[in-house]
C-alpha cells in the first residue's frame, strides 16, 4: 500500500465519522451525504458512527421535519438531510417533470397506464396525508392494487410522496405519504447542474480526495455532468494526479495523522462509505485482492457493497446476517487472523447488533 493509500485511509475513516466520532443521527446523515435507507444497512450505518446508538435515536429520523427517505444518488432510496435533499435530489434525478419517469413506467412489468396516472396520482396526493402503509391504502384509493406499488414509487421519484420507515429496525415495511403534506410547504425544485457542483462540494467533503470517476460513479451521472460540475469550482486542489479537494479542507489534510489506528469498525450492506467510490477508488478502504470479496461479482463495477468489518481502516473480512425464527444469525468471513483484543471487540459489536435486529 503506498503511502498516499495510507493517507486516504486514515482521513477519509475520519471524514466518514467512523470509529464511532459522530454525535446525532442527522448530523451523521448530513455528515456523510445520506444513507442508505434500507433495513437494517440504515440504522447499523449510524450505529456504525455514533458511540451511545439506540433504536429510539433512530427512529427520531422518521419524524417529520428529521430527514427525508427520497430516491437519490444512482437512483436508491436514500434517508437525506432535509435542507440538503433539494438540492441532492435535483442533482441526481431528472426533474419532476420529466418524461423519463413515463417512460420508465411504461417498461413491461412495472407498466402504467398513462390516460390513468393523472387521476390516481392526483387522488393519492389528496388523499394520504398521514403515513400509511400499501396495504392498508388498497381499501382507500380506486387505483387497481396490482398498480399501487408502482404508481407510489413513480410519485417518489417525481418528489409528490415520501416513504416513511417502519419502528422496526429489521423491517422493511414502508408508509407513504404526501411529501407536500409531510413537509408543510412544496417540496424545492433547483437547477440541476448548479446542485450537482454543490453536491461535488459535499461529496468531496465527505469522501475526498477522489477523482472524478469516484463522484461520477457514486452519483450516478454521466461524464460530461460530472466532469462539468468539477469546472464549476475555482478552488478545487489536486492533492495528488486526478484526486481532488476544496481549499479549504487542504490544510487539515496534510496535517492529518493516523486516526484509524487501534479502530475496528462494522459496517453494514450498502454503507454510504463502501458504496463511494469506483473500483479504482476503494483501495482506500480494501486491498484489491480482497476487492472482489467485498463487492462481488454483479454488474460491470461490482457495486454490491457487503457487509465489511474494518481493521485499522481496512477491509479485514465481510459478515452476513438473516434471521432465523425470532433469532438473527451472523456469519463472518475473515481475510486475515484478528488478535485476541480484536476478537472480543467484533463479538461485542455483533452482539449488539443482534440484539438491535431482535429489539
Amino acid at each position: 500500500m503506498s503511502d498516499f493509500t495510507e493517507r486516504l485511509r486514515h482521513w477519509s475513516h475520519h471524514r466518514q465519522l467512523l470509529g464511532r466520532r459522530g454525535t446525532s443521527p442527522i448530523e451523521i446523515v448530513r455528515a456523510i451525504c445520506g444513507v442508505y435507507s434500507h433495513h437494517p444497512g440504515g440504522p447499523l450505518a449510524i450505529a456504525a458512527r455514533m458511540p451511545d446508538f439506540s433504536p429510539e435515536a433512530f427512529r427520531t429520523l422518521d419524524q417529520p421535519g428529521a430527514s427525508l427517505r427520497l430516491p437519490a444518488m444512482r437512483q436508491s432510496v436514500y434517508l437525506l438531510d432535509p435542507e440538503r435533499a433539494p438540492t441532492i435530489v435535483a442533482a441526481v434525478l431528472d426533474p419532476p417533470d420529466s418524461p423519463a419517469w413515463a417512460k420508465r413506467y411504461s417498461q413491461a412489468g412495472r407498466k402504467i397506464p398513462a390516460a390513468e396516472y393523472p387521476a390516481w396520482s392526483r387522488e393519492i396526493r389528496e388523499r394520504v396525508r398521514e403515513p400509511q402503509p400499501m396495504k392498508g391504502l388498497k381499501s382507500q384509493l380506486t387505483v387497481p392494487g396490482d398498480k399501487l406499488k408502482f404508481v407510489l414509487n413513480r410519485m417518489c421519484f417525481e418528489r409528490q410522496m415520501l416513504r416513511v420507515g417502519d419502528a422496526g429496525l429489521a423491517s422493511n415495511t414502508i408508509r407513504y405519504v404526501s411529501l407536500e403534506a409531510w413537509l408543510g410547504r412544496p417540496f424545492p425544485i433547483r437547477e440541476p447542474e448548479a446542485a450537482l457542483a454543490e453536491l461535488l462540494r459535499w461529496y468531496l467533503a465527505a469522501f475526498g480526495p477522489a477523482t472524478e470517476k469516484d463522484f461520477r460513479w457514486w452519483a450516478g451521472v454521466t461524464a460530461a455532468r460530472s466532469k462539468a460540475a468539477f469546472r464549476a469550482h475555482a478552488d478545487l486542489v489536486e492533492v495528488a494526479p486526478d484526486y481532488w479537494l476544496a481549499e479549504p479542507l487542504v490544510a487539515e489534510w496534510e496535517a492529518h495523522g493516523s486516526s484509524a489506528e487501534g479502530q475496528l469498525d462494522v459496517l453494514p450492506q450498502w454503507d454510504s462509505y463502501t458504496m463511494g467510490y469506483a473500483p479504482e477508488g476503494r483501495a482506500r478502504l480494501v486491498d484489491p485482492d480482497h476487492q472482489s470479496a467485498l463487492y462481488g461479482k454483479l454488474g460491470a463495477t461490482r457495486g454490491n457493497g457487503l457487509g465489511a468489518i474494518l481493521v485499522h481502516g481496512r477491509a479485514q473480512g465481510v459478515w452476513f446476517s438473516r434471521r432465523k425464527g425470532k433469532k438473527w444469525e451472523v456469519e463472518v468471513k475473515l481475510f486475515s487472523r484478528l488478535n485476541a483484543a480484536q476478537k472480543r471487540t467484533l463479538n461485542a459489536r455483533l452482539d449488539e447488533i443482534r440484539g438491535w435486529l431482535v429489539g
